[in-house]
């Protein structure tokens, strides 16, 4: 699946891809620690 880098935040990463499952969400990540998805409609 193709990964998009969406904003950057020091420490954290962030991204979506492109052919992903619905509802659409993005990743938020710092990495070793935690992940969320975050859904929007």
């Amino acid at each position: 699946m193709p990964r998009v880098s969406c904003i950057s935040f020091a420490g954290l990463f962030s991204w979506f891809n492109s052919d992903d499952h619905l509802p659409w969400h993005f990743h938020l990540e710092k990495r070793g620690e935690w992940e969320e998805k975050v859904h929007y409609e």
